[in-house]
């Protein structure tokens, strides 16, 4: 509430002159926009809640270090005190270290969409070079890279209706759905392209068939709810 500047009273927002002296209160409607000292207590609101949620980001990621660092380091000196040297560990040190940076990018890179996709992309090739380079055999830039390519396009394609649809719901699970026999039908042709041929044939057209029921029951639910929530609106029910 503003002040008197002669007498220094308290004075209530609305009056325009001191009640005891009649000197004219300043405003600052005149230096300041009015719709915008209507909008402060709201950005002061979103600033409010966009500093509680970088708090939670920031303590999620010290939880995530404290739980997989040690572990990865336990699991590794393990095997360094057993064999005299790293082997076996390497690989679940690299699992842990996967499920670890699936966690970590989108806290690092909440509401940054681009830099995300570039640090997954490039994080995840240097995951599998370096797994091709301990298993001594020559699949990264034919196989491991290619599917990594179908991988980020189909996460892209499952984020992009996502963020594009009005309502999100049970929609959701269904792009999930779509985008999983995607993955596989790339992932069968990149290794046909291979000349790698898997016991059943097409078997990703199989599994994209088995999952058609699925989306259609998700998109079924998620479109009936939404027009019987428009109906209980127009009926006012």
């Amino acid at each position: 509430m503003p002040y008197c500047p002669r007498c220094g009273v308290e004075v209530e927002s609305t009056r325009s002159h001191c009640p005891l002296c009649s000197t004219p209160i300043p405003t600052l409607s005149g230096l300041i926009p009015e719709d915008e000292l209507l909008e402060a207590p709201v950005e002061k609101e979103r600033m409010k809640k966009r500093l509680e949620s970088k708090t939670k980001r920031r303590i999620a990621i010290e939880i995530l270090t404290i739980f997989f660092v040690p572990i990865t380091l336990l699991v590794m000196a393990i095997d360094l005190l057993i064999n005299h040297h790293i082997s076996w560990s390497i690989y679940p040190a690299l699992s842990l270290i996967t499920v670890f940076l699936l966690a970590f990018f989108p806290l690092v890179f909440f509401n940054k969409k681009f830099s995300f996709a570039i640090s997954y992309f490039l994080t995840f090739g240097g995951i599998l070079y370096v797994a091709e380079y301990i298993s001594k055999h020559n699949w990264y830039w034919n196989i491991g890279l290619p599917i990594l390519v179908v991988l980020t396009l189909v996460i892209a394609l499952i984020v992009l209706m996502t963020v594009k649809s009005k309502r999100k719901g049970f929609n959701i699970p269904a792009f999930i759905f779509i985008g999983i026999s995607l993955l596989n039908i790339g992932i069968e042709g990149i290794l046909y392209l291979n000349g790698i041929k898997g016991t059943q044939q097409a078997w990703s057209v199989i599994v994209a068939a088995g999952s058609l029921p699925l989306v259609i029951f998700f998109l079924f639910v998620h479109y009936r709810l939404e027009k019987t929530l428009k109906m209980d609106q127009f009926f006012h029910m």
